[in-house]
């Protein structure tokens, strides 16, 4: 993710779309890092599903900027 971020330039605003159940909770955590860094606004659309991990890459977004698409979904539970 840091390299497709440089490679982005100096965007004002950057928007992620997920669709996902999840995956690593190491690079959920890293790619939501990436993203707090950046000094873009991060916008965050969830689009289908975010699970699991996946419910941690859109706590990137900045305040204000989460949307949930209707009919979308989220999953959050314990871990173990």
């Amino acid at each position: 993710i840091d390299d497709d971020l440089k490679a982005l330039g100096d965007p004002r605003e950057i928007l992620v779309r997920i669709s996902s159940e999840g995956g690593s909770v190491f690079d959920a955590l890293a790619i939501r890092t990436a993203l707090a860094a950046h000094p873009a606004k991060v916008r965050v659309r969830i689009e289908g599903l975010a699970a699991s991990a996946a419910t941690i890459v859109m706590l990137a977004a900045d305040p204000g900027e989460l949307e949930i698409a209707d009919g979308a979904m989220l999953m959050i539970h314990s871990p173990w």
